[in-house]
């Protein structure tokens, strides 16, 4: 694992959750809007990802209306990472299919209603980015020594950091989901161990790449790794 490039301040985009109020808000405002919905699968090569507008809302459920040229026989009780799209904004939850109807054109799928969504916000950050040859091994939480992928880490903060891994990667985990972090600061004679969740994906840029949005669960970081953390990124700031 190489050492961090610069450090640098300035804006950038996080993922927060939003409270069940207002999720209810702009969920109901999405019925009312019949407003887009994205569906990426989670683990699964065999599925497709698909989209299709909001058709109908009850209070457990939402009905979305699927275009065509997608395979349904695989998608009833398939799990996974849906984008809301609404005047602009982006809003992931994790959807599970619960039904599935004919129609005439494509069909219309069932899935539970959100109760609590996620979107970008943009805030103040001091921000190590790293090396593109920057690795981050990617374990099961809690168990650092056996990783299962490998990323590029791309930028590294207190609260967490961005990594661009293979679709295949990508696909395994859920949003939401725990995994286990290892990867190497500037200076630091040991590298740094962590559980983090995943918070977001986004299209990594290069064919063939997600980059994972992650948040790290600082308990699970020693007190002085959590120093050569901080310590790293306070350098030439």
């Amino acid at each position: 694992m190489n050492a961090m490039g610069i450090i640098k301040r300035g804006i950038t985009s996080v993922v927060i959750e939003i409270a069940e109020g207002p999720s209810a808000r702009i969920v109901e405002q999405a019925v009312r809007r019949k407003a887009m919905v994205v569906f990426r699968p989670i683990g699964d090569r065999e599925l497709s990802s698909m989209m299709g507008c909001i058709v109908e809302g009850t209070r457990a459920t939402l009905s979305v209306q699927i275009e065509e040229g997608v395979d349904k026989s695989s998608v009833q009780g398939a799990h996974f990472d849906a984008v809301l799209r609404m005047d602009g904004q982006e809003y992931f939850f994790g959807a599970d299919i619960l039904n599935i109807k004919e129609q005439p054109e494509g069909f219309l799928v069932q899935l539970n209603r959100p109760t609590v969504l996620q979107t970008w916000q943009r805030r103040k950050f001091i921000r190590a980015k790293v090396a593109d040859s920057t690795t981050i091994g990617i374990s099961a939480a809690g168990d650092f020594e056996r990783t299962k992928f490998d990323g590029a880490m791309l930028n590294v903060s207190e609260d967490g950091l961005a990594c661009r891994v293979e679709k295949t990667a990508a696909d395994y985990y859920a949003v939401d989901e725990v995994v286990g972090l290892k990867f190497k600061m500037q200076d630091c004679e040991k590298a740094i161990t962590c559980n983090a969740k995943i918070k977001a994906k986004t299209p990594g840029g290069t064919p063939g790449t997600i980059i994972l949005g992650m948040q790290f669960e600082l308990s699970s970081m020693s007190s002085n790794e959590r120093a050569d953390l901080s310590s790293a990124l306070q350098m030439n700031v």
